[in-house]
């Protein structure tokens, strides 16, 4: 139960003259940022819950087939070697855990710069079920702040159009244009 916060709020209802005072005891979710790295390391023994939670969380954003639970673990760590990927996640009442939201960074060497770093944040999604609580900016907050750590001069990414204001209210500017030529469909 600490993972969960409980709010109370007081509510009269009157009912032919009657009136009657509720107690009502809403649940709100303690969200908790962790890379999936420690998450996994945490939890090896539901590594394939946690894979397929994962899977369908980036499934908002692009194709993601099926893989092995080897395959993944492995890409964990291999991502993790050149960046990270946070997490926003919470703990339900019967123990179980729920990935809600995800960005990645990775940090490429430069030469320019005096040998500074680039991040490149990816795959910023949040579950429609969670959303507007602030997961994606807490997400985006807490990249930049790894950027700065590893010695990045500057942090860059790719968005949709229409979601060009929420960068900017984040700090982010326009700057150029991305080009991309795919080798997958």
């Amino acid at each position: 139960m600490d993972n969960f916060i409980l709010q109370t709020t007081k509510q009269t209802i009157t009912i032919y003259h009657l009136k009657i005072t509720l107690h009502v005891y809403t649940i709100m979710k303690n969200y908790q940022y962790a890379s999936l790295l420690q998450i996994y390391q945490n939890n090896k023994e539901d590594i394939e819950e946690i894979k397929l939670q994962y899977l369908r969380l980036l499934s908002l954003l692009t194709i993601t087939p099926e893989i092995t639970n080897e395959e993944f673990i492995e890409q964990i760590h291999e991502i993790s070697k050149i960046g990270t990927i946070r997490i926003c996640y919470y703990i339900d009442l019967d123990n179980k855990l729920h990935i809600v939201g995800s960005g990645t960074i990775i940090y490429e060497p430069k030469i320019i710069h005096g040998c500074k770093k680039v991040g490149h944040i990816e795959d910023i999604v949040v579950h429609p079920d969670a959303r507007s609580n602030g997961i994606a900016k807490n997400i985006i907050e807490q990249l930049v702040y790894l950027a700065r750590e590893n010695n990045c001069y500057k942090v860059i990414l790719d968005c949709a159009t229409e979601l060009t204001r929420f960068y900017e209210k984040n700090g982010f500017q326009c700057k150029g244009n991305q080009m991309s030529k795919y080798f997958i469909q």
